[in-house]
């Protein structure tokens, strides 16, 4: 099981409420982009966000395609 990324929730105040690891067994798909996106519009709502880090060359692809470039922190 390899790591995509390193998940970081970002509340109102800026300050980091829980970290962890992504992982999955072979490449990151879409519906992994798609629960990350529902995750940043969910963290919206409530005025936080999610930053991304540590990203894999195949999970940046799917974000970049995808138009979520701006979750990581590169």
């Amino acid at each position: 099981m390899g790591v995509w990324c390193t998940v970081t929730e970002i509340g109102p105040d800026e300050t980091a409420l829980a970290e962890w690891p992504l992982r999955g067994v072979g490449a990151p798909s879409v519906e992994i982009v798609e629960c990350l996106a529902r995750m940043q519009l969910e963290l919206q709502r409530r005025g936080g966000r999610i930053v991304l880090s540590n990203v894999c060359e195949d999970l940046a692809g799917l974000l970049e395609l995808s138009g979520l470039a701006a979750l990581t922190d590169a």
